[in-house]
């Protein structure tokens, strides 16, 4: 065994020292591949998949502190933020007791942010460095100083100072710190979205303005300068001065950059009045870019794509984002998501070509993977616009999950904010619920809900409904968990949720036990005052007392008639006569007379026709009965 061992060995080594570097020819060193600080994290992201039972990351990973329901999710996001606000407060306010290092190299966002006054030591490095850091108020306040110092301040810089007021407005920024506050913000600002349309914010004669004065004066870049106010006032709804100064710009000679065209094509529709006009301007504005040897970029095509999706009511409208599209692809400016955006709100009115146009692209896409890359911050409007246009435009499954598929392999943050993504996966659930089985749909249904989308209170009832056309009665202990566990318990989906239960108890008497126990399981959340505002009816309360007969619960259906009885004038309706025909029939199988008759006492109360025939029931019964029931008959018996 050992000389065979031996023999192995020296064969292998023989062969391995056969092999020279040499003999492998010349060694070439690839060139160096530059990294960015995240690829790691990207590469060892990859091998991960992604787990839809997995809550996001922002909630604590303990099913004690996992928030389910839309408004706990917003409490729990809005009130982490609000304390690390109010954890900086703390730290801005008493900055003299945070004077230690808590990371080397230094994190400038753990340093308490520094307040300027007339008494601080400023520079014009520091007003260099605040306009990097984008720091808009403290810029202008700076500037202020040494402008009141008289301390000189360079013409370069001014023209940063113009570019960063100009794009902002005089104002900061929103914060990225707070993703939470800003996106609740813009789903609430989104209502009035249409009343914001073009409404001017800009800041007449404000500091933008004067700056801009004193580049112009100073000796500066005339041409930048311009350009910059321009950008501005455009940007933030001062059209009307924006195209005054423009056609001043033309006469002195002065040139514009794409930028300014592009913030012009996106405006066009606000400075002329028909379509038509809209359409003649931006071709004007485009041959003048052609003129004056400006070079188009993406940014063009959007903006001219943008115009156009507000002026889509026009028949010409279509052929002429078609014709664009091509005429920009030949100039080698490929469409981006935003693009195609766009297209899609340009083509929504026409059903027939809407489907080719969405096919085209996610063809397109799926071919070109490389075309999915973000370039400009709409991009993240295609994949909400594109669901929505197929969800409820054409109600084509297949494109649906041709677009989700898309959406999965590719970076997930284009699907945007948790508003856009709650909006997304609702247009999708309400496609799939329209056209799937529900045992399918209920598949996606745990996949997807709760961690990565909470149905509405629509969505909920639409929800209801596919359940009873398709007799999907197994499924209604989980539709009622997911009631309690969203804290959506309301009048009209318990009542829905009750008829349900009768339906399914009816239907297939094999889940009469279940549905007895969803509508004990009601009964109990509703009887303890947790649920506030719920008002009964009669008709949901003869529901559940039907369940729980079918069920064989008889102790628990005295309870509900007991409920029935003494509630009756405060309860809306009655219950359905059948559902206390039930009762009567399951007293008198148990020889409980009394119940019997206490029933048969709240039809005589409310006036029901169908008292006679219940009371023949107990006098054909063949029970015996005492001298109390049979006076209680007997009084009954004399009102016929």
């Amino acid at each position: 065994m050992k000389s065979n061992f031996r023999l192995l060995l020296r064969r292998s080594l023989g062969e391995n020292t056969r092999t020279y570097s040499s003999d492998v020819g010349e060694i070439k060193i690839p060139q160096r591949i530059r990294r960015s600080p995240t690829d790691i994290l990207k590469a060892l992201s990859s091998t991960v998949g992604v787990d839809p039972t997995a809550a996001h990351y922002k909630f604590h990973d303990d099913p004690y502190l996992m928030p389910y329901s839309n408004p706990s999710k917003r409490s729990y996001a809005l009130s982490q933020e609000a304390g690390r606000k109010a954890a900086q407060w703390v730290r801005q306010t008493h900055a003299d007791l945070f004077q230690h290092k808590v990371a080397d190299p230094l994190i400038e966002a753990y340093v308490p942010k520094v307040e300027y006054n007339d008494e601080s030591n400023v520079s014009e490095q520091v007003l260099q460095n605040l306009i990097d850091t984008q720091q808009v108020s403290d810029v202008i306040t700076v500037y202020q100083i040494l402008k009141k110092r008289e301390i000189g301040v360079s013409v370069a810089t001014k023209q940063r100072i113009l570019e960063l007021v100009s794009f902002y407005n005089c104002q900061d920024p929103l914060s990225d710190q707070w993703v939470e506050e800003n996106w609740f913000r813009q789903s609430n600002d989104a209502k009035n979205a249409t009343q914001r349309l073009g409404k001017k914010t800009w800041k007449d004669d404000g500091f933008a303005e004067k700056v801009f004065e004193e580049v112009v004066q100073g000796g500066g870049d005339v041409h930048s300068a311009h350009c910059a106010l321009i950008c501005g006032m455009l940007k933030h709804g001062q059209v009307n001065r924006a195209w005054k100064l423009i056609e001043e710009c033309k006469q002195n000679g002065i040139k514009l950059n794409t930028e300014v065209y592009n913030e012009l094509l996106r405006k066009s529709v606000f400075l002329r009045e028909s379509h038509e006009m809209v359409w003649q301007l931006m071709v004007e504005l485009m041959v003048e870019m052609q003129s004056a040897g400006i070079r188009p970029n993406l940014g063009t095509l959007n903006s001219v794509l943008h115009c156009l999706e507000a002026i889509a009511g026009n028949k010409n409208t279509r052929m002429n984002a078609q014709s664009v599209l091509l005429e920009f692809k030949n100039l080698g400016i490929e469409a981006s998501l935003a693009s195609y955006a766009h297209l899609i709100r340009i083509f929504v009115r026409d059903a027939g070509k809407l489907s080719g146009v969405i096919r085209s692209i996610l063809d397109t896409l799926e071919k070109n993977p490389e075309l999915i890359k973000p370039k400009c911050p709409a991009d993240n409007l295609f994949f909400l616009r594109a669901m929505d246009a197929i969800a409820n435009t054409l109600g084509d499954r297949e494109l649906a999950s041709r677009l989700d598929k898309l959406l999965h392999k590719s970076d997930y943050s284009l699907i945007g904010n948790s508003f856009s993504e709650s909006t997304y996966y609702r247009f999708y659930f309400l496609l799939l619920m329209r056209t799937s089985e529900i045992d399918e749909f209920m598949d996606f249904y745990y996949k997807f809900v709760p961690n990565i989308y909470v149905p509405e209170l629509g969505v909920t009832q639409e929800l209801m409904n596919s359940v009873e056309a398709q007799m999907g009665w197994k499924h209604i202990p989980k539709l009622w968990g997911d009631l309690v566990l969203f804290e959506q318990v309301r009048t009209n989906l318990v009542g829905k949720l009750l008829s349900l239960a009768m339906q399914g108890a009816s239907e297939e008497p094999q889940l009469a036990p279940a549905m007895a126990e969803v509508c004990w399981s009601i009964w109990e959340k509703l009887q303890s005052g947790s649920v506030r505002n719920f008002e009964w009816s009669g008709e949901m309360m003869g529901d559940i007392l039907s369940v729980i007969l079918a069920g064989k619960e008889l102790g628990k259906a005295h309870i509900i008639m007991d409920k029935i009885d003494r509630m009756q004038d405060s309860i809306t309706g009655e219950p359905a006569v059948s559902s206390l025909e039930k009762y009567v029939d399951a007293c008198l199988e148990a020889t409980n007379i009394d119940g019997a008759l206490r029933c048969i006492k709240y039809c005589d109360s409310r006036g029901m026709l169908e008292m006679e025939k219940l009371l023949a029931k107990i006098t054909g019964s063949g029970l015996k009965l005492d001298g109390p029931q049979q006076r209680v008959v007997y009084e009954l018996q004399k009102k016929f």
